[in-house]
């Protein structure tokens, strides 16, 4: 009785110029057509073909003693990258450990109620190196903290951490014109008193004295500096302008610092006495410069928000009210 033998389905000779299906031909690479064939035919296309593997690289990490990062590494990502010990396809011991959408293993503290708003490898990341919370029982710093304040940071930014001064300071702007038309009598008699004060010392200043610069707020004067460097370099007749008094300037064009209205620092007759280096100190608080206003969609706690009975204005008034009312409780500083 003759028995028919099945044939391989991979023994067989493909024709040059064939684009159909060929087992395990896209995972050989460094031959010629004819030798992948070959090798093809010879081992009846069956992959994987176990290769030798040290076990020092059988992980991803090179270091027995890696910890991983939280933070991407800013001098390889950022604008400072031939400055970094590091570079994008090197040594990866001091990359953060994150995994890639579509990886399906188990990541322990994944799948928390404390990780969202992020992406994939944010989350990740954030699990892996375990900064997030875990519990219930959290601190109020990170239960009340809102996912655009923790990720709109200015730390997020490269250009941000290259260049500081670029970071933008609306919040802070908006928060001063806030206090200062809230607070327009006590203003009013603040630039007065000093400007009688200044008018009786005039004999001892120069003729370009502005009484009012120790007592403006940091943004008020970059944007004072920046439109007098923009006037001059738009008119070609800048040079036979004639120079004047800066102190006759309206009051209601000073935005003065927000913690010296809040405060009664004003009202004491010895701040008058002050020289301007000390006024300074109250209105260049680098901490202001820094404050975070919530912004519309916000869901989170607002001081008076409901108690104070904030009504007819709009949802960035109302934040503004709110963060005025969270400084008078916390602030140090006696407040009206």
């Amino acid at each position: 009785m003759t028995t028919l033998a099945t044939p391989s389905i991979f023994k067989k000779e493909y024709l040059p110029g064939y684009t159909g299906h060929v087992p395990s031909k896209a995972e050989r690479f460094g031959a010629t057509a004819g030798q992948i064939k070959r090798e093809i035919l010879k081992d009846d296309g069956f992959h994987p073909i176990k290769l030798y593997m040290p076990p020092d690289e059988s992980s991803r990490l090179y270091s027995d003693k890696f910890v991983p990062f939280l933070d991407k590494n800013r001098e390889i990502y950022g604008n400072r990258s031939r400055f970094a010990k590091n570079w994008v396809c090197g040594p990866n011991h001091m990359i953060r450990n994150q995994k890639v959408p579509g990886y399906t293993g188990h990541i322990k503290g994944l799948m928390s109620e404390n990780l969202f708003g992020e992406s994939y490898g944010n989350t990740t990341t954030r699990a892996i190196a375990k900064k997030h919370p875990v519990g219930h029982t959290i601190s109020p710093k990170q239960r009340f903290v809102s996912q655009n304040a923790y990720t709109f940071t200015n730390k997020n930014f490269r250009r941000f951490i290259d260049k500081p001064d670029m970071a933008p300071k609306r919040d802070f702007n908006d928060y001063t014109k806030f206090i200062n038309d809230s607070f327009m009598h006590e203003k009013h008699e603040l630039l007065s008193h000093t400007m009688d004060l200044s008018s009786a010392r005039k004999t001892q200043q120069g003729p370009n004295y502005n009484p009012f610069e120790s007592l403006k707020a940091p943004s008020h004067q970059d944007d004072y500096l920046s439109r007098r460097k923009a006037a001059r370099s738009n008119n070609k007749f800048a040079f036979t302008e004639k120079k004047r008094d800066r102190s006759n300037q309206d009051f209601y064009d000073v935005d003065v610092n927000a913690r010296i209205l809040e405060s009664k620092v004003s009202s004491q007759k010895d701040f008058f006495a002050l020289s301007d280096g000390f006024k300074k100190v109250f209105s260049s608080d680098l901490s202001d410069q820094k404050m975070v206003i919530p912004i519309s969609g916000f869901g989170g706690h607002r001081r008076g928000d409901r108690s104070q009975n904030f009504f007819g204005k709009c949802f960035r008034e109302t934040s503004l009210l709110s963060k005025k009312l969270q400084r008078d409780m916390q602030s140090p500083i006696t407040h009206r």
